[in-house]
């Protein structure tokens, strides 16, 4: 079964050196956790050194910690000793505090009755912060996909048949048996042009819209309510606390 064993130290040097004898015989870094006279956990000891006095607290309460010796040992820190705490299995509790008493680790009964008689007394009570997550849903807009438009220019062959008309000017010779006439006279100098006309196609364009592509934006139906599952820590506050009995 596993358990807190909690030793105070008046010097840190002294709870250093118990911490790396307890390391020797094999119990983990990460077992145990030295805390100064602030609260603060040493950078030697465990690997989150964001947790204050109370989180550790409320962590050894779960491990057999003597509810009636929490505010001797805090009493410990305030007067500038350090507490070295070490969880551990039952079958090793006898090791674990005869490193302790080599380290020279406080009576903590012999020393709370001295700090009684010279008029001490423990507070009636040690409150326990809970924290409670407060959860705030809202909505936001995302991008889920989108169309995109590129136009182009075709072009189609179109055949049309088209009527086309052409002149051509004859010239031919015939008999004739008359006398001359002053116009026949006047026209011997006179030169004759006679103009030859042809039709060819002519071909236009005139741009003109036969269609329209229109993209809109619009919701499928009814607004549809969405859900966010989530597990806040802390749900249901609870007020904690120690009685110190003394």
């Amino acid at each position: 079964m596993g358990m807190v064993i909690m030793g105070l130290f008046d010097e840190q040097q002294q709870a250093v050196r118990a911490q790396a004898a307890l390391q020797a015989i094999g119990i983990p870094m990460n077992q145990m956790s030295l805390v100064n006279q602030n609260g603060a956990e040493m950078a030697t000891s465990r690997e989150s050194h964001e947790d204050n006095w109370w989180e550790r607290l409320k962590y050894m309460l779960g491990f057999g910690v003597h509810h009636e010796d929490l505010p001797y040992y805090h009493e410990g820190l305030r007067r500038g000793g350090t507490l070295l705490t070490v969880q551990t299995d039952e079958s090793r509790e006898n090791e674990v505090a005869g490193i302790f008493a080599d380290y020279n680790a406080v009576d903590i009964d012999t020393r709370a009755k001295e700090w009684r008689s010279a008029g001490w007394s423990p507070d009636e009570q040690m409150a326990i912060p809970v924290v409670e997550e407060e959860l705030k849903i809202g909505k936001r807009l995302i991008q889920r996909g989108g169309v995109r438009v590129y136009t182009s220019v075709s072009e189609k062959a179109i055949e049309e048949p088209v009527t086309l008309r052409e002149e051509h000017v004859e010239m031919t010779r015939r008999p004739a048996d008359r006398a001359a006439t002053a116009s026949d006279l006047s026209a011997v100098d006179a030169p004759i042009e006679i103009t030859e006309t042809a039709e060819e196609p002519v071909v236009s364009k005139q741009a003109k819209v036969v269609e329209e592509v229109v993209l809109q934006k619009g919701r499928d139906g009814a607004d549809r309510n969405g859900e966010r599952h989530c597990a806040p820590q802390g749900c249901g506050r609870e007020k904690g606390f120690i009685e110190a009995r003394g």
